[in-house]
């Protein structure tokens, strides 16, 4: 195997660093520095890079970085061959998107069954996962499932061949019917604690969890991570997001998220079913280490299974003032962007989306969004 010709940028203490610990993992045929401003034995100036062989060249600089990538792109440097030198990540990333992040949003690196987690593998392949559902059903419907009492298995049957978003324990309605949502989230932190084995060994659907649920829990190898944007204080609250990368923002319901990336994906007529929009509040609940309160289920039902929460587990209070809030942004939102939504729920206190009968949907138009 031809060992690969490899360039350090700048002449700087960190790329000196960087070469000998690489030196030590790997063998290599060390090509020089380049530096603009330097001169020196092994040291080219970057205007003399056209003219040379080489096969990649490793950026070791946090504070010039861009500049340094911008001036060799210009001279014609393939983008392939330009890699960074992450320090806090001790990673060596071929991707400025990536590196960004690296050197941004990581000062200590999240650790999981004492294990560091794999920057590539939820950074870089992840990223490339979510690339390939932009614009994957340009121009079609799909309907977001919530898990209120209203819904029945009869409404999932005729969703089939449908476009489908689900969330949580809908799990528990695997067992009598063959469908599956093609896409399926968690994002509460406590049904994902509580439940973190039977989500990680969901099968048949598209699993998507925001970054931050990895804190609980090994990641998932089989899903695919988004940003969440926790925003609720903020003057502009609530603000909506089509890109992943940025980040969706927090809207108080799973929903909100699912019908963010319905739009990235292309989405043009998006359907509610299953948001009754109504809780039975139970009086016992417990404060959390963030302060928070956890209710504590006294056996009340608010879903659409009987054993949804079991007597003593813990569970979010939601926040309906604020998701009206969340769902007037959402319906404007629509609007500007000619995205028709409808809420099809068969029982249901939210009125700020306009209602239609579920099984009318299916009277006026064919079944078209098989994929």
């Amino acid at each position: 195997m031809d060992l690969q010709n490899i360039y350090f940028a700048p002449f700087n203490d960190i790329s000196l660093i960087n070469k000998e610990k690489l030196e030590q993992q790997e063998t290599f045929n060390f090509l020089g520095f380049i530096d603009k401003e330097k001169i020196g034995k092994d040291i080219i100036s970057p205007s003399l890079l056209l003219n040379k062989q080489f096969d990649k060249i490793v950026i070791s600089s946090s504070g010039y970085f861009k500049q340094i990538y911008n001036e060799y792109i210009s001279l014609g440097i393939p983008k392939d061959k330009i890699y960074f030198y992450c320090q806090k990540t001790n990673s060596i990333i071929n991707n400025i998107f990536l590196y960004y992040i690296a050197i941004y949003r990581f000062t200590k690196r999240p650790i999981i069954d004492n294990k560091l987690i794999d920057f590539e593998l939820y950074f870089g392949k992840n990223r490339k996962e979510l690339l390939i559902y932009k614009n994957i059903h340009n121009g079609k419907r799909a309907f977001i499932i919530g898990n209120g009492p209203s819904l029945c298995v009869e409404d999932v049957e005729k969703l089939k061949n449908e476009i489908t978003f689900g969330a949580n324990k809908i799990y528990l309605m695997f067992n009598e019917t063959s469908w599956r949502p093609s896409y399926y989230f968690v994002e509460d932190d406590l049904v994902f604690k509580q439940n973190y084995e039977i989500i990680k060994n969901i099968k048949d659907t598209v699993k998507f969890f925001p970054t931050f649920l990895n804190k609980y829990h090994k990641p998932i190898s089989n899903a695919i991570y988004y940003r969440l944007n926790f925003k609720p204080y903020a003057k502009d609250f609530p603000q909506i997001s089509t890109n992943p990368f940025s980040g969706f923002y927090w809207g108080s319901t799973v929903i909100y998220s699912m019908i963010q990336m319905a739009i990235y994906m292309g989405i043009k007529e998006i359907y509610l079913i299953g948001i009754d929009f109504s809780f039975d509040i139970p009086k016992n609940f417990s404060i959390n280490s963030a302060n928070r309160k956890d209710l504590i289920s006294e056996g009340e039902v608010n879903h659409f299974h009987q054993e949804y929460r079991k007597i003593g587990e813990k569970w979010n209070a939601p926040n309906i003032e604020l998701q009206k809030k969340v769902f007037q942004k959402l319906n404007s939102f629509c609007k500007k962007k000619n995205i028709k939504i409808f809420n099809a729920s068969k029982e249901t206190k939210l009125n700020i989306i306009e209602k239609i009968c579920y099984d009318d949907i299916f009277k006026t138009r064919e079944v078209h969004n098989e994929f």
